[in-house]
């Protein structure tokens, strides 16, 4: 009990209060991506409008099992070198030399390289009208 400027008794009133803080923790991570890597549909003059973006790459089967993809599948995906004239070329043109894997690859398939591609393409899924930005991984060719 307190008392006020007249000498009443008065209950001091009580506050029930929850206070929390945030603070802002993070590092900034840039990774350079090679220009032949990197696709952007052809109607797209800045990012923002782009209606399509991806990055396609090679990476070892077993560093896409660790991300939680089945290895079954996985293991099934071609990589750059699988055979086609294609990208035969492709890749003689990117690296300058033919790459001969040889064994390595049927001894332990988790170091065979597959094809990764992270596309972000902007879709009406919901049927708002809006096109959302949506994520997608693909594998192979």
């Amino acid at each position: 009990m307190t008392v006020d400027e007249f000498g009443a008794q008065i209950e001091a009133p009580k506050y029930s209060v929850k206070i929390s803080r945030q603070s802002m923790e993070g590092e900034l991570c840039l990774e350079s991506v090679p220009p032949e890597e990197f696709f952007v549909n052809t109607d797209a003059r800045t990012m923002e409008d782009a209606y399509i973006v991806a990055h396609r790459t090679e990476m070892r089967a077993g560093d896409v099992v660790a991300m939680g993809f089945d290895p079954e599948v996985i293991y099934e995906l071609d990589g750059l070198t699988s055979g086609s004239d294609v990208t035969e070329t492709e890749v003689f043109e990117r690296q300058g030399y033919d790459e001969d894997y040889g064994e390595s690859d049927e001894i332990d398939p988790s170091m065979k390289n597959v094809l990764i591609t992270e596309a972000y393409m902007r879709l009406d899924v919901d049927g708002t009208g809006v096109p959302v930005l949506h994520k997608f991984l693909c594998g192979g060719l």
